[in-house]
């Protein structure tokens, strides 16, 4: 098997790895609160789950403009020993998440929209032009096509700490540690 070699050791730049843990934070969060908005009544405690749901998630954009421009500008971190095959995994696994990070947000966006209501991100109202009836008929598939990436996000979110279990246990190499804040 073909392996490459790259030089070990260099850690994340701290912005990479504040992005990375905010980007995080903000994922967990997104779930949970969609998740425990399914668990309540229809009423008002499940639209203030939902507006943290959608708060949360133009925060997930947000963050990920700042995140790809860095990942543009510095290129792939250096990750030290590994197989061709991990490499192109890791390639394919990042570029989905680079995908995900806009996709989601857009998406719930536009659900929103077409579906004639509102959005607002920390009390500021966003450009709306799917706001007459033409739009209704593309809302449901808009939704479900935000839903299945939410629900195939969990997957892709257990293949990276699958990933993250093989290289701290398995390949005992230093990528987390590279990634802990603080180093």
């Amino acid at each position: 098997m073909t392996m490459d070699r790259v030089s070990s050791g260099a850690s994340y730049s701290p912005a990479r790895r504040w992005l990375h843990w905010g980007m995080a934070a903000f994922f967990l969060a997104v779930l949970c609160a969609v998740e425990f908005k399914d668990d309540l009544p229809k009423g008002h405690l499940r639209h203030i789950a939902m507006s943290i749901h959608t708060q949360l998630g133009i925060g997930i954009l947000l963050l990920a403009i700042p995140r790809i421009a860095l990942r543009i500008r510095a290129g792939r971190g250096k990750e030290g020993m590994r197989q061709v095959w991990q490499e192109r995994a890791a390639a394919v696994a990042h570029g989905l998440f680079y995908v995900v990070m806009v996709a989601m947000p857009v998406l719930g966006i536009l659900a929103i929209q077409t579906r004639e209501h509102e959005v607002r991100f920390l009390g500021m109202l966003l450009p709306n032009y799917f706001d007459d009836d033409a739009w209704l008929p593309y809302a449901l598939p808009i939704k479900t096509a935000h839903e299945f990436i939410g629900d195939a996000v969990i997957g892709l979110i257990g293949v990276h700490w699958a990933a993250v279990f093989w290289h701290q246990f398995i390949q005992r190499d230093d990528v987390l540690a590279r990634m802990r804040v603080g180093n």
